[in-house]
């Protein structure tokens, strides 16, 4: 009988590590959800991740601002779900949620890279938890691999330069943490290079073509030839015109880059189902982190030598 009982005892144990951990709801607007189906996070691998640790995937989409709130509290009140990932645009009251639903992890994912830094959404409950990408490194070593490149025999190549060149910021309506990026990228660019090779330009608005082009056309008459785009709406505007000026682009977005992509030299990219592994493989002590990477566009034959030290993603 005590043999039993032994042996009863590792079956218990096992079936219990096989128990569902229960329901992950992933709630969104419709806008949002573009994005991130564009960034890599499709319904078919965030059901991957999600089952991968046992949860059984909610994916609920709200349509109407003004209903939002009520459709996350639908949701919430019908599953009971474990964690509840927010990652939409829609102003909610996510410490009244959190508070009204105590046995749910409410994560907020930080999402268009609007935030360099971990921002605690609420003190109100402990069980509302901020998500952010670390992304001041990748702007770090973003400026370094500029300054390297520059004096690369690919560009001087490609551009017929027989100069140095210069890196260029374009960057419009920057928020704080934009300003705080485009700091790390200066930072990291003049561990290699001198102060004269960068020049900043902030263009007022960003439906004012006229005035951009007049920016771009200033930055190339000085010798730029990299260009970091920080102006969104006006991204495809500066592509077209590297397209047919000549110049090459480091972009936030290298899906958006589309038919531009072999302008692209790289890309500073938010890696969206790492963060979701991030949250679901946390014990949610903490505020979230996740690591923004780099990725190597089509314009240049990077060696793999170089690839190597500089760990891109590819």
């Amino acid at each position: 009988m005590l043999k039993r009982k032994i042996l009863f005892v590792p079956i218990i144990l096992l079936l219990i590590s096989c128990r569902p951990a229960g329901v992950f709801v992933f709630f969104s607007d419709p806008y949002n959800w573009l994005y991130l189906q564009e960034k890599g996070l499709s319904t078919g691998e965030l059901t991957k991740l999600v089952k991968a640790e046992g949860y059984t995937l909610k994916l609920v989409i709200a349509e109407n601002p003004d209903q939002a709130e009520k459709v996350l509290r639908e949701a919430l009140q019908n599953h009971q779900p474990a964690i509840a990932v927010v990652a939409s645009l829609f102003p909610m009251d996510l410490p009244l949620l959190a508070a009204d639903f105590p046995d749910t992890n409410f994560i907020q994912l930080d999402s268009h890279g609007s935030s360099p830094k971990p921002q605690n959404p609420g003190n109100a409950s402990a069980n509302l938890i901020g998500h952010s990408f670390d992304r001041l490194p990748a702007f770090y070593q973003a400026g370094y691999t500029a300054a390297r490149l520059l004096a690369n025999p690919l560009l001087s190549e490609k551009h017929n330069t027989s100069g140095p060149g210069r890196v260029g910021v374009l960057a419009a309506e920057l928020t704080p943490g934009g300003r705080e990026e485009i700091r790390a990228f200066k930072e990291g660019f003049l561990k290699l290079a001198d102060h004269s090779q960068l020049l900043i330009i902030e263009i007022p608005g960003i439906n004012n073509r006229v005035k951009a082009k007049e920016h771009i056309d200033n930055l190339k008459n000085k010798g730029v030839v990299i260009y970091l785009l920080k102006s969104y709406i006006l991204n495809s505007f500066f592509l077209d015109y590297l397209e047919n000026e000549s110049g090459l682009a480091i972009v936030e977005d290298w899906q958006a880059a589309g038919s531009y992509s072999e302008r692209v030299l790289f890309s500073i990219e938010d890696n969206y189902r790492q963060a979701l592994k991030t949250i679901l493989t946390n014990d949610f002590s903490d505020m979230l982190q996740t690591e923004t990477e780099l990725i190597w566009g089509e314009a240049l034959n990077i060696p793999e030598r170089l690839k190597k030290e500089l760990q891109f993603v590819r």
